[in-house]
């Protein structure tokens, strides 16, 4: 550029030739880089990116946002992990079903459409026999087809839609290696993935379904037996928890089928000597100096030491730090950690302020690890993976099981479970001081504002 002392910008405007260039002519190799890259899979959806979806799809309204995403929640859709919304198993095959069956309704267009009409009819300009009169007309047959569907049919058509979900490594049964792996369902149990050979040769390969390909490693080497207890002969199996994210070894015997949870840590390197030393816990360390009672330690969701306490059939725990062995922690520690000295308790941490209640809430330690707590009676536990400094006063607000703010005082309402000294679990609702239990016939999921007012009684009236 005339009169410019950037150089850059002179060459911007000048036109760029090539070489001339010729069929079969040899170039030379003036440098050659290696760029690695890779793509990222989309973000899951959180409450707020799915309202902005279906707002950008024109579904659903401000006043309708919160009870879609709490029906998707509700029916078993999808399952809220660290505000992301994790489709469940449930909601594939339902919605793969649909697609096949019923494309129309699930058709976001369709959907957008009928919010349209649905408002056209409160204004007076549709009405709204005709608009239903039209969807039967669409719906009926389709539903006659899909009656006439047997199970079988059904298990079929998932098997082919969703074959790269259900079997990430091919269908061919990795036990009997004869048979094909296909979607089956228990009525007690619900759907797993099954080996066709079941009835001729009695192959009882069974998983659940939607693992990855890591995972179904992990399910398919937990049939193969680590080995046998040189003791009892019965083969030590290790197995991944219903619930996942843990592991544990089963021996079953002529008594009692003995488990035993593992460190995940542990699980690559697990050998039959290191299944053998895990089975045996917990183990004895000695009896207690003051009390007599035989003082043992052991490991469920962590590393503990324990002793009974005098007169009672309950104990007392307390927790080994996860740098310390578990396998040769003496008397001396033990005793030490169950008096609750060289325990290293971290302060509670206020968070911040709610912002509706204006309540604090406080990131604590726990026997089982960190929780957070407001207002006495409602508390989360905190991920295991999640570091201190992970807990940000937004996300603390948005996991605590709130169910509603209450109007007479601004003092949440939310949901309180507590272990009994019969090791049984109860539910409560609470607010403030008040903690009712809720009725066995009422499901959590299913409490609202109106069935935790009802709950509550007359202890808490809004006004």
């Amino acid at each position: 550029v005339e009169g410019s002392d950037d150089p850059d910008a002179a060459l911007e405007d000048q036109e760029v030739v090539l070489p001339e260039l010729r069929k079969g002519q040899e170039l030379d190799v003036v440098s050659l880089e290696n760029c690695k890259h890779e793509t990222k899979p989309p973000a899951r959806f959180t409450d707020a990116t799915l309202v902005k979806e279906l707002e950008s799809d024109g579904i659903g309204r401000p006043s309708t946002y919160a009870a879609i995403i709490s029906t998707v929640l509700d029916r078993g859709y999808a399952e809220r992990t660290k505000k992301q919304l994790i489709p469940t198993f449930i909601a594939f095959a339902v919605t793969r079903l649909l697609e096949q069956h019923f494309p129309d309704l699930v058709d976001t267009g369709f959907t957008a459409e009928m919010e349209e009409s649905l408002d056209l009819i409160a204004r007076g300009k549709l009405v709204w026999t005709n608009l239903l009169d039209n969807f039967w007309e669409g719906f009926e047959p389709n539903v006659g087809k899909v009656e006439s569907l047997s199970n079988r049919e059904i298990l079929e058509s998932l098997n082919n839609s969703l074959s790269d979900q259900l079997f990430p490594r091919g269908n061919m049964c990795p036990k009997c290696k004869e048979g094909n792996l296909t979607l089956k369902n228990s009525p007690k149990f619900g759907p797993f993935i099954g080996c066709s050979q079941f009835d001729q040769s009695g192959c009882d390969f069974n998983r659940p379904p939607f693992l990855s390909k890591e995972d179904e490693d992990l399910h398919t080497k937990s049939k193969e037996a680590i080995g046998r207890h040189p003791s009892t002969g019965e083969e030590i199996f290790m197995k991944p928890s219903t619930r996942g994210g843990g592991f544990y070894l089963s021996m079953k015997n002529k008594d009692e089928n003995k488990r035993q949870t593992i460190p995940l840590e542990k699980v690559s390197e697990m050998t039959l000597e290191e299944s053998i030393k895990w089975l045996q816990l917990p183990r004895t360390i000695g009896s207690h100096p003051d009390s007599g009672e035989i003082i043992e330690a052991g490991f469920a969701r962590g590393p503990f030491v324990r002793v009974k306490r005098e007169n009672q059939e309950t104990y007392q725990y307390a927790n080994i730090p996860v740098n310390e062995d578990i396998f040769s922690l003496g008397m001396n520690r033990a005793v030490e950690l169950l008096s609750g000295k060289g325990i290293q308790n971290e302060e509670p941490k206020i968070l911040g302020l709610d912002s509706t209640s204006n309540l604090p809430v406080i990131l604590k330690q726990g026997r089982f690890g960190a929780y957070l707590e407001t207002d006495k009676f409602i508390r989360k536990a905190v991920p295991k993976d999640f570091k201190p400094e992970d807990i940000t006063l937004d996300w603390a607000v948005d996991n605590l099981p709130i169910i509603f703010y209450h109007t007479s005082d601004l003092k949440p309402v939310g949901i309180r479970r507590q272990r009994t000294r019969n090791k049984k679990w109860k539910a409560f609702v609470v607010h403030g001081e008040v903690k009712k239990e809720i009725p066995n016939d009422i499901k959590i999921k299913d409490i609202n504002k109106e069935v935790a007012l009802s709950i509550l009684g007359n202890d808490s009236k809004e006004v």
